[in-house]
């Protein structure tokens, strides 16, 4: 399954040439399972700008529902990874540039879940990019896939023939029932020495008590609407996108 996995990640990934308007991560995607809570996970993220580095972050304060606090401060820096001076450019001459790294989450930010016998990460993917008018920065949240998501965003840039063919498609990770992206992405370990390695016992959380429930029961809510949640997703409109072709070198 893992095998199939990365295989549909790397055809997305090269179908997509690294062609994501403004700010996505393809990797980790919604369902990745990582070896361990210690084990690194492979970060894969895309940006038309190269002015900041891309911030992996994660939150310390989590529910076994999939949302973190609301409270910003729920979330520390993991890592901050450059972004190649390299430009991919797509056949209008759109500009994308690459930055990766295999990040090792804090242990802080691990959280086990006895009633459900998972234990759980929420993680996000950011950067400061210029505002398109009036100067300034804005932080973005990258937009975030599951694996049909992925292959959806290969097979829409592959019929366009454009880094922005996605856009509009419905490919990324939303809300129930929603357009709104998820601000996070939600990856579990299910089982305690699945996920234990050497994991620092002083982050165990009491789970509400009641009878062990099936994982899978709780996932819906993760993507309800509702659900408490930080700063959202920004997506590029149109006329964001227009603009970086302009800005394309020809």
């Amino acid at each position: 399954m893992r095998e199939f996995a990365g295989k549909v990640l790397f055809r997305a990934v090269v179908m997509a040439a690294g062609a994501l308007p403004g700010c996505a991560v393809t990797s980790p995607h919604w369902g990745y399972v990582p070896e361990s809570t210690e084990a690194s996970i492979p970060v894969q993220a895309w940006t038309a700008h190269t002015g900041h580095p891309v911030v992996v972050e994660c939150a310390t304060a989590t529910s076994a529902h999939g949302w973190p606090s609301p409270d910003e401060s729920a979330y520390i820096v993991a890592a901050n990874l450059p972004v190649s001076s390299s430009a991919l450019l797509d056949a209008q001459g759109s500009v994308m540039h690459s930055a990766s790294g295999n990040v090792t989450m804090p242990s802080s930010c691990w959280n086990y879940f006895g009633s459900y016998d998972f234990w759980q990460l929420n993680l996000r993917v950011s950067q400061l990019q210029p505002n398109t008018t009036g100067g300034g920065t804005t932080k973005r949240i990258f937009s975030s896939f599951d694996l049909d998501g992925l292959e959806c965003l290969g097979r829409e840039n592959g019929a366009a023939a454009s880094f922005h063919g996605f856009v509009g498609k419905g490919c990324e990770k939303t809300y129930l029932g929603q357009d709104e992206q998820i601000p996070y992405i939600v990856l579990r370990i299910q089982g305690y020495q699945n996920g234990l390695a050497q994991a620092n016992l002083s982050n165990l959380r009491a789970a509400p008590a009641g009878p062990h429930q099936n994982p899978s029961s709780v996932d819906p809510s993760v993507r309800q609407k509702s659900a408490p949640r930080l700063t959202p997703v920004i997506p590029l409109t149109r006329d964001d996108l227009e603009r970086l072709r302009q800005a394309a070198p020809h």
